[in-house]
């Protein structure tokens, strides 16, 4: 009787265990999604930290500078320094936003088609 089913034992564990392979090969890319998930909203939040920091700078010296120009002398110098900063800050904000569009570029290409069985042949 043993004999007449081996055939079929030895392939129902077969197929047990390319299951067990496929379930684990999809756990692990469940993680690595997750992973890349959180990766990529801590690059927002970054992001995003990184750009209304000089932003606010910007909005900041500008009401100064409308300040110091209601007084009926304005001090020239101090002028100077918040027009000085307001660049500055001008500055540090496009490079944010071209770190932004190198980080949109670089996702967009990042895309392609995998094969399963090539990826679980590699390990």
């Amino acid at each position: 009787m043993f004999e007449v089913s081996r055939p079929y034992l030895v392939a129902a564990i077969g197929v047990l265990l390319a299951q067990a392979i496929l379930i684990i090969g999809l756990l692990a890319e469940r993680v690595r999604r997750q992973r890349a998930d959180r990766d990529a909203r801590r690059t927002r939040e970054d992001l995003a930290h990184d750009l209304n920091q000089p932003l606010t700078g910007i909005l900041c010296n500008a009401r100064a500078a409308m300040h110091l120009l209601a007084l009926p002398n304005p001090p020239l110098h101090e002028m100077r320094q918040i027009l000085q900063d307001i660049v500055d800050d001008d500055k540090r904000a496009s490079e944010v936003i071209v770190r932004i569009r190198d980080v949109v570029k670089s996702r967009a290409t990042e895309r392609a088609k995998v094969d399963v069985e090539e990826v679980f042949s590699a390990r």
